[in-house]
């Protein structure tokens, strides 16, 4: 992981800020992905978001003192995996979340914040319309096609060239087996 520790540092101008996405992890920097909810309302520490699926999305409209425990700790950013309908984000952003969809396909609704995979064209083309983008590193798919780690920090340093080039600043986030 050393060689992609070198990577983010050769890429500090395009990287603005990194993530751990987990699902033990704590902190400022950390997305946690929700397994359990019980799991997250005995969370004892800062975290800067939540990844939850469509029917955790569900469960959670369902439980209102849910709702209020996590917004009284300040929990309120929430990262929809696969993306939910435009209503769902509409409902939630009433309640006092901030939802950003993560981008599986062009049917997903847009929000202010999108996580996306490394595909440089797809993030120019958010960010040219004012989008934030969070760019997410994924333990499949940095060792999942078979090729070394070093064959895969190339075509990561190609692609963060690419933006850098185009004046493009993202958000990373790497998942916890990834560091």
């Amino acid at each position: 992981m050393s060689l992609f520790k070198e990577l983010i540092d050769k890429y500090k101008d395009v990287i603005i800020s990194i993530y751990k996405l987990g699902i033990d992890c704590c902190g400022d920097y950390c997305i946690i992905r929700v397994t359990d909810w019980d799991r997250i309302k005995e969370l004892r520490c800062n975290v800067y978001g939540l990844m939850i699926d469509p029917g955790q999305v569900n469960e959670l409209l369902r439980r209102p003192s849910l709702i209020k425990l996590l917004l009284r700790r300040g929990i309120n950013r929430l990262i929809a995996y696969p993306c939910i309908t435009q209503d769902k984000i509409t409902l939630l952003n009433k309640l006092g979340f901030t939802v950003m969809n993560y981008f599986t396909s062009e049917d997903c609704s847009l929000t202010q914040g999108v996580v996306v995979h490394l595909d440089t064209y797809k993030i120019i083309n958010l960010v040219g319309r004012g989008i934030i983008v969070y760019v997410h590193l994924y333990q499949p798919y940095i060792r999942g096609r078979g090729e070394p780690i070093r064959d895969i920090n190339s075509i990561f340093d190609i692609a963060l060239e690419y933006l850098r080039r185009s004046g493009i600043k993202i958000h990373l986030i790497l998942d916890e087996l990834s560091h």
